[in-house]
């Protein structure tokens, strides 16, 4: 630190008679309760107890993996010890209590009847202090998103609601726009057509069905925005090629965000777009659980939240793109705002009522801002995406040039393989958020269920 003060170690040495003066900012040390030589033997003593305890650490911990194990075993047998204690048996008669999909009923009587064993069945549905386990039972129509469930290990707790349908509409258009290239997106496609068999075999149908499904969004937005392997109608125009400048053309004419405008108006279309996607993702979200609320006054909190999150939006233009404030933005944000005060915290007191929604409003109106905002990485990371492209697209030029078209080859290769690499893993870091967190908040979903897997060993279950 060039502001610090210097300093130099330095030692007095005189006869016991001579009388010297010490500065005034020396200090007195006293001497070593211990000779240097006990001092060695203790510092040596705990080094060894050091040694020791590391090597015990690592035997532990190599049998770190046998003992969760062996706890995972205790537990099974835990779980089959209390079913065998609820089951009562008698001389002549046994009883069991579990729980069974209301599906599956008439299986089980015809089940017992085969069997030709008296018996009586009472069906009970669960009371509110009991926690069944979840059962998905997908349609048909949205039974690709369970391959993202199942990749997750997530499920809704038995009393929330099958998300599947609206994530199967969200999360494709997300990946569209995290991918950001329709080259990119027909590699998806073809990939998930091509491969179909091979990818159902070893990953699913589910799987093959959801990678068909995003690379045809993707191909669609790359359309949209004029842009195929990091090359759009500029580059395609600046060719020299007739053939390349009439492809560029159609481009162009079939670009539908953009248009003739810069890049900086480009991005910020895109921003646009990102926003308002968002406050229609949390707004429907929202009114889906005032839905599930109705006829209870409640259900005029979440009303309240869709109209705010819409005033949020118009919010959130003015403040990230400088759009001049709307005329409706402070009638929403009063009279979602208004409503959510009075309808959250529902008393016989008005003046209570008042009190407790103003003081639960103002943290989560920021929290709607935030969940707006966070909407944005769809423009960001696809612009990203879509500069990687366009940068390994000018290396591997330069690299033809310069050297052989077999290092320009080579370098495209590599670079758009990363990149499609970084498309798939912003689909979980982005797209999957988007969903799992802003939109399932919004709908109050808190993905605390546990797999239905009867008889089954806990490793099974949580599959």
């Amino acid at each position: 630190d060039p502001g610090a003060a210097s300093f130099r170690r330095f030692v007095v040495v005189s006869s016991a008679d001579a009388r010297l003066k010490a500065p005034p900012t020396a200090r007195a040390l006293p001497p070593p309760h211990q000779s240097n030589t006990k001092v060695a033997r203790a510092l040596h003593e705990q080094t060894l107890a050091a040694q020791t305890i590391r090597e015990e650490l690592e035997k532990l911990s190599s049998i770190q993996n046998e003992l969760a194990q062996h706890i995972e075993r205790l537990e099974d047998e835990q779980e089959l010890s209390q079913a065998q204690k609820e089951a009562t048996r008698y001389e002549r008669m046994s009883a069991y209590d579990g729980w069974i999909p209301a599906s599956e009923v008439e299986h089980l009587e015809a089940f017992l009847q085969a069997t030709r064993i008296d018996f009586a069945v009472n069906l009970q549905d669960p009371a509110p202090e009991d926690d069944p386990p979840t059962l998905v039972e997908y349609r048909r129509a949205t039974r690709p998103m369970s391959a993202i469930f199942d990749v997750l290990g997530v499920l809704p707790g038995y009393r929330e609601r099958d998300v599947s349908g609206p994530f199967l509409v969200a999360l494709p258009v997300f990946a569209a726009m995290l991918i950001a290239d329709g080259g990119y997106g027909l590699a998806f496609l073809l990939a998930g057509a091509l491969g179909y068999r091979l990818i159902s075999r070893r990953m699913g149908d589910a799987t093959a069905q959801l990678l068909v499904i995003i690379g045809a969004c993707s191909v669609v937005w790359g359309f949209a925005i004029a842009s195929f392997f990091g090359v759009g109608p500029g580059e395609l125009k600046a060719s020299g090629s007739g053939l390349w400048e009439k492809v560029g053309a159609i481009l162009t004419s079939l670009r539908l965000v953009g248009g003739d405008l810069n890049q900086h108006d480009v991005v910020s279309q895109i921003m646009r777009i990102s926003f308002v996607i968002g406050a229609v993702h949390m707004s429907l979200a929202e009114l889906w659980r005032a839905r599930l609320f109705f006829p209870d006054t409640e259900a005029l909190t979440h009303v309240g939240w869709a109209v705010f999150l819409w005033g949020m939006l118009l919010t959130v233009q003015t403040l990230v793109l400088e759009d001049p404030a709307h005329p409706a933005m402070l009638p929403l944000l009063a009279t979602g705002g208004i409503t959510v005060v009075l309808f959250t915290h529902p008393h016989k007191n008005p003046v209570l009522r008042v009190l407790l929604g103003l003081a639960a409003f103002p943290l989560a109106a920021l929290g709607t801002l935030s969940d707006t905002i966070s909407y944005v990485r769809l423009m960001a990371v696809g612009l990203a995406s879509t500069i990687l492209a366009a940068t390994f697209n000018e290396l591997a030029a330069h690299a033809a040039e310069s050297a052989t078209w077999l290092a320009g080859g080579l370098i495209l290769l590599v670079g758009h393989g990363l990149n499609i690499g970084l498309a798939v893993i912003a689909l979980f870091a982005h797209g999957v958020r988007l969903n799992m967190l802003e939109f399932s908040g919004h709908l109050g979903m808190s993905w605390s269920g546990y797999p239905y897997a009867p008889l089954a060993p806990r490793r099974h279950a949580q599959r």
